[in-house]
């Protein structure tokens, strides 16, 4: 659909500035949606990067998608892999200011995965690999009461997908939900 979108969009006679703001009201949130407390494909993702860069890129058949999304000031916000990560942190402190016990959970979550590298990456690799059944996160009251070590088998909830995304791009997420990057 968003393909479909974007080839339409390219051909439209408009400015950039107004395809970037079609590109960030209509397509993006509807390609996304539901995207801050679940798997995204990378295909899909991947997919909706090209056919982004399609209509903000230039058409050049050896263009760079990074360059193209990173280097420039106008086309950063149309990236939706820097739209994920941005949504899954604007989820995760809305769930804890509505309950504070979430917090503590998050908490907890960071100490057994944000600090072991290994263990995240084993869990990404499994994801990749697999096709498991999600665990159901959203009852988070019983997982508060639970035992962590069941849920160290699969990457699900707000919480890991964003200590997930945030190590995709170098980030280390500490106990205070405070972000930061090496060398920087």
């Amino acid at each position: 659909m968003y393909k479909r979108q974007c080839k339409r969009l390219k051909f439209m006679k408009l400015s950039h500035k107004n395809k970037v703001k079609i590109i960030n009201t209509n397509i993006i949130p509807a390609a996304l949606y539901g995207v801050e407390t679940t798997h995204a494909s990378s295909h899909a993702i991947d997919g909706l990067r090209t056919a982004i860069a399609e209509v903000v890129g230039p058409q050049s058949g050896k263009r760079s998608l990074e360059i193209l999304f990173n280097l420039s000031d106008k086309n950063k916000e149309c990236d939706p892999k820097a739209q994920i990560l941005l949504r899954r942190v604007i989820e995760c402190r809305r769930m804890v200011t509505k309950d504070p016990e979430i917090m503590r959970m998050a908490k907890t979550i960071i100490e057994i995965y944000g600090n072991n590298k290994q263990l995240l990456n084993n869990l990404k690799n499994e994801e990749e690999h697999a096709n498991s059944d999600w665990f159901d996160i959203t009852n988070w009251k019983k997982e508060l009461q639970s035992n962590y070590e069941d849920y160290t088998k699969s990457i699900t909830g707000p919480i890991m997908l964003l200590i997930a995304e945030a190590e995709e791009y170098g980030y280390k997420i500490d106990k205070e939900f405070n972000m930061r990057k090496a060398n920087e």
